[in-house]
């Protein structure tokens, strides 16, 4: 299947910046990341990332445009080679895989028959498997493994459309994700003609729903997804598969603290990563906010020459002020991208790590 995207890759975590609020207006933020690891195979890397958010109201709705920017990865850097370590690299690439400006959303959000609705170009992870704890790679964790369950697999940008019914008393909120299978990123050319082709025979769709709760500071969310798009089985035998999964997460509070557990399973029989289990904690003090957390992504019994990935990453973001925070982090990293020992490169790697946030 080319083009698709797999469950077992960590994707990117995407969508508009953190913080930014839902009224009318234009944001922006840059985002810069340095790391380097242990392992002299693996090349000290610096990055840049760049977000530009416009919100517009129109009749009872509003239009988001959100402009994103990426300075290509390094070869053989951190990111290429330890995929699980940035989740902000790479996250605006063109069909070679080099770093460009590009427009990653374009959507409507109105309100309708007491529901919110969304259509357009949207970031399917953005309405889904959410948490205050371990969900933002620009200020909390800077490892994929805990901004997103990586055997959910999300297609990159896209066309599609979004539905959020709030929590009501105790009834559970509602929100649900209806797109094409293949997001910008996630075909050959990474072009837009593609993504507006949403006929091509290896195309589908990718679906999705999740229940939420809410009360006294805990959020409980269950959900379940399908990705349509023509797979091959990981046994060779003949024939397409389809993707399909369900997941779990919780935020809760401990004393001053906060923490959150990630549960994921996906089809083993297609997805190399099958089982999912995080666990994160964050506590903020002052101008510091400290995070540690720990993951493990296990391989699919059907996936020749896998094994079980473990990560761990502990963190430090200072508030200068406002608009600049400084973040240096610590990363573990065992059996990268579910990868069995092959003597390329070692089967543990230390990363280490600096974040520079600014607003703009």
């Amino acid at each position: 299947m080319s083009g698709a995207v797999v469950a077992d890759v960590p994707q990117p975590r995407h969508g508009t910046v953190p913080g930014v609020s839902d009224e009318a207006g234009v944001e922006g933020g840059l985002v810069f990341t340095a790391q380097g690891a242990r392992d002299p195979r693996v090349h000290t890397e610096a990055l840049l990332s760049a977000d530009l958010v416009a919100r517009i109201p129109q009749g009872p709705g509003m239009w988001t445009i959100y402009l994103e920017g990426a300075t290509s990865p390094r070869g053989a850097g951190v990111s290429s080679r330890l995929v699980e370590a940035n989740a902000d690299a790479g996250t605006a690439l063109d069909g070679n895989g080099q770093g460009r400006i590009q427009l990653s959303e374009l959507h409507y959000r109105f309100p309708f028959a007491g529901n919110t609705w969304c259509l357009g170009i949207i970031d399917p992870s953005g309405p889904l498997d959410g948490s205050d704890v371990a969900g933002d790679e620009t200020s909390q964790f800077l490892g994929a493994s805990f901004v997103r369950n990586p055997t959910i697999e999300f297609p990159d940008y896209t066309l599609g459309g979004c539905l959020h019914r709030e929590t009501r008393g105790r009834v559970p909120g509602l929100k649900a994700v209806l797109a094409s299978s293949h997001g910008l990123a996630d075909n050959p050319r990474a072009s837009y003609a593609q993504l507006l082709d949403v006929d091509e025979n290896e195309k589908g769709v990718f679906a999705a729903g999740e229940l939420y709760w809410q009360r006294s500071g805990r959020t409980l969310r269950l959900g379940a997804w399908t990705h349509t798009a023509d797979h091959a089985p990981l046994d060779g035998s003949a024939g397409d598969a389809r993707n399909f999964g369900a997941y779990a997460l919780l935020d809760a509070p401990l004393g001053p603290a906060r923490w959150n557990l990630r549960l994921g399973r996906a089809n083993e029989a297609v997805s190399r990563g099958a089982g999912f289990a995080a666990l994160a904690l964050g506590l903020r003090r002052g101008r510091f906010t400290l995070g540690a957390g720990l993951a493990r992504l296990g391989a699919s019994s059907e996936a020749a020459g896998a094994d079980d990935m473990l990560h761990a990453e502990v963190y430090a973001r200072y508030t200068v002020n406002r608009r600049l925070h400084v973040t240096p982090s610590v990363q573990l990293i065992r059996n990268s991208n579910l990868a069995a020992s092959d003597g390329e490169l070692d089967d543990e790697q230390l990363v280490w790590g600096l974040r520079v946030n600014v607003g703009l």
